[in-house]
């Protein structure tokens, strides 16, 4: 998920917040600055139109992600019937090695282009400079490191797929600018088009190759290009980078994304000291979502991790798909927002993910089971850690409504200590339960030690969840029980929900045959449906009314 970048220094002033030592905030010279125009201060009204706005920017970018995270879902469990999990685990983490050398080569630019306000355009070009400078040779690093590095994570062949990921990564870089200028101008429709678009010409791609790229493969100079098996995915890569690079330099003029400059020492420095901080927080970010693969290929093999990769990713679409869309918009929303508002806007949208999310995941999870005929054996083991991986749900969109709201503040080196702690908690909780149960139970090892990865994964993230809300309160000057409140009546929401799952399941009894299994699939989701909707409106009411008048309000406008 890409972050947004903090609001100017007078806003965290106002807001309550105490800047941290050391934290830098670029503050050019009036006339240098953009004209656009300072948050109003008309009161509940302007509030409920920058809100009014959000939503409809958290409508297309949801409602366009779950549409393509369907397909992808889709394309990815049909890809296991062509792509072993030993192959699937090495591609994951290949992927997971060049994703965070190019987070690292990112230096926080993008998310500095698209949230702040408060810079000229020379920022923005001394910016748009130093992301392709670094980013070239932090790709070209990705090659060097790729064979001594891919047996140390279980992927023995990950110099085979690097240079695939290199060339997809590329393509991504150039379009990356474009497209945070897309959210730089509230352009949401835009932009979360765009993305959805490319993740629909990844799944056709990789699963087109997967069962048919037995018949293109050729040589170049010696070179053999294989599309087939893991490679599949790697060329799907390819293709959703070029083809996001060309629909966003479309849609944005060149003047606006490109330009020779000659480099300025203090531009230079106040770029880089909102981007240091920032990336260290991403990387932190990454290594909460992504290390826990590495080590599970070091302790199990790249085929348990690979199954938990499809069970972590099948679970995660829920809250990634709002949570990914909160984190683009929240941030440019708080900065427009009169900074004593700030709090109330904070609490409002927590209620709103958590609303949105929890029945999201905590279904998921519930009807997990009969999602079983959608994997051949191989891919079974995959069915109980989807059911423990649900607790994702329950923390990311939270989370990110609060990562957004300490951006705002400029609260930095805050994230940064959040989210390394978050993924050094998940590593080291995985390795030792690991180690342990390998030591004093080998037996139950193979089987036991995934599934305590998966307990270790929603333990540390409620944690963290509950560290983010409480820097939030303390950043924003208000009491942490008016952020930590608001989830719980969402959640208690979710209990007849399962109630009903289960009672569906209950009186169906069990199947066997994938037609029976299916129809009790829709069944359950029918039935967990409806009811969490009157236990919502019952229990969350609140919160339910707050989602209905945003709804109101954001159609009304739009009509208007």
């Amino acid at each position: 998920m890409e972050r947004r970048a903090p609001d100017d220094e007078d806003k965290s002033r106002a807001s309550g917040a105490p800047r941290d030592a050391g934290e830098h905030v670029v503050k050019p010279p009036l006339a240098e600055r953009e004209s656009e125009p300072p948050p109003s201060h008309a009161g509940e009204h302007h509030r409920s139109n920058i809100a009014a706005k959000a939503f409809r920017g958290l409508f297309w970018m949801a409602s366009t992600g779950l549409g393509s995270r369907i397909v992808s879902l889709v394309s990815t469990l049909l890809l296991t019937r062509f792509v072993v999990p030993e192959e699937y685990g090495e591609v994951q983490n290949t992927f997971v090695v060049i994703w965070m050398i190019d987070l690292i080569c990112q230096l926080g630019f993008p998310m500095y282009i698209a949230g702040r306000a408060d810079i000229s355009k020379k920022h923005i070009d001394h910016a748009i400079f130093y992301y392709h400078l670094v980013g070239f040779f932090g790709l070209g690093l990705c090659l060097v490191i790729a064979k001594p590095l891919g047996p140390m994570f279980g992927a023995p062949h990950m110099h085979l797929y690097m240079p695939g990921f290199v060339v997809a990564h590329l393509f991504q870089r150039i379009g990356t600018i474009p497209d945070r200028l897309l959210v730089r101008q509230l352009r949401f429709r835009a932009s979360s088009v765009i993305r959805a678009l490319g993740e629909i010409v990844y799944a056709v791609t990789s699963l087109g190759l997967a069962v048919f790229g037995h018949r293109f493969r050729f040589q170049v100079g010696g070179l053999d290009f294989v599309f087939v098996g893991g490679f599949a995915i790697v060329w799907g890569g390819i293709a959703r980078g070029v083809f996001r690079t060309i629909a966003c330099l479309f849609l944005v003029h060149v003047r606006e994304w490109f330009a020779f400059i000659k480099p300025n020492r203090e531009t230079t420095r106040d770029v880089f000291a909102f981007g240091i901080p920032i990336t260290l927080a991403g990387l932190g970010s990454l290594g909460a979502r992504r290390w826990d693969n590495l080590v599970l290929g070091h302790l199990y093999g790249p085929g348990v991790a690979g199954i938990y990769n499809f069970a972590y990713n099948l679970a995660d679409v829920p809250p990634s798909v709002v949570g990914e869309s909160l984190g683009d918009i929240l941030a440019p929303s708080f900065a427009k927002v009169d900074p004593k508002d700030r709090p109330k806007e904070l609490v409002r949208w927590i209620s709103i993910s958590a609303l949105v999310c929890f029945p999201l995941g905590v279904g998921l999870s519930s009807v997990a089971h009969s999602l079983s005929w959608m994997f051949n054996e191989r891919w079974l083991p995959a069915v109980p850690m989807i059911v423990l991986l649900g607790s994702l749900s329950l923390t990311r969109p939270v989370l990110g409504t609060a990562f957004a709201y300490l951006q705002v503040l400029g609260k930095t080196r805050t994230l940064m200590v959040l989210e390394w702690l978050k993924a050094i908690g998940i590593t080291i909780f995985i390795f030792v339960v690991g180690h342990s149960l390998r030591a004093f139970s080998p037996d139950a090892d193979t089987h036991w030690g995934p599934l305590f990865a998966c307990v270790a994964v929603g333990v540390v993230q409620a944690l963290s969840t509950l560290s983010y809300q409480i820097a939030a309160a303390r950043a924003g000057g208000f009491p942490a029980r008016h952020v930590i409140m608001p989830v719980f009546r969402p959640l208690l929401a979710c209990v007849p929900m399962v109630a009903g799952v289960l009672l569906v399941r209950l009186a169906i009894g069990p199947v066997q045959s994938k037609s029976h299994l299916i129809l009790r699939l829709l069944a359950e989701i029918a039935a967990g449906g409806l009811v969490f909707v009157g236990s919502a409106w019952m229990i969350a009411r609140s919160a339910s009314r707050e989602l209905l008048g945003l709804v109101k309000t954001a159609m009304l406008r739009r009509r208007g």
